[in-house]
């Protein structure tokens, strides 16, 4: 039987197992909003602000990097719509400049990473929420 003939294949890989923390992150929102079912509305001229905490005993030396989907109509390193940057733990979505269109739906992503002595990332972990955006009340 040609299977009893076949020597045995064997291969071998070195490999290198790296730890990594992974941090439980914790976003609220701060700003005025209603559901409609299950997804959070804002109106479009309202301020947004979102904050984000992360389960890290050390939080003098954490990072955190905001993202935006999809990308925001104004650039994200305007000051005047985006005050605190987007490597603080706050967020803040100025409202009023057209920065969000209206009747779209955003996902606001936090990552908390934690940087080790060489560079590299040790420990992250990151939290989103989703909302939409209303357009902004009329009076009447």
């Amino acid at each position: 039987d040609a299977a009893g003939l076949k020597a045995a294949s064997y291969a071998s890989v070195t490999a290198q197992v790296v730890a990594a923390d992974t941090y439980e992150v914790q976003m609220d929102l701060h700003s005025e909003y209603w559901l409609r079912g299950t997804t959070g509305i804002v109106n479009s001229d309202n301020t947004l602000i979102l904050t984000a905490s992360c389960g890290s005993a050390d939080q003098n030396k954490l990072n955190y990097q905001w993202t935006i989907s999809p990308a925001p109509v104004a650039s994200l390193g305007s000051l005047s719509v985006f005050p605190a940057g987007l490597q603080d733990n706050t967020l803040i979505v100025t409202g009023g400049y057209g920065a969000l269109t209206a009747g779209l739906a955003y996902t606001f992503t936090v990552r908390c990473s934690k940087a080790s002595v060489n560079g590299e990332v040790e420990s992250w972990g990151e939290s989103s929420l989703s909302l939409s955006l209303n357009d902004a009340p009329l009076g009447g």
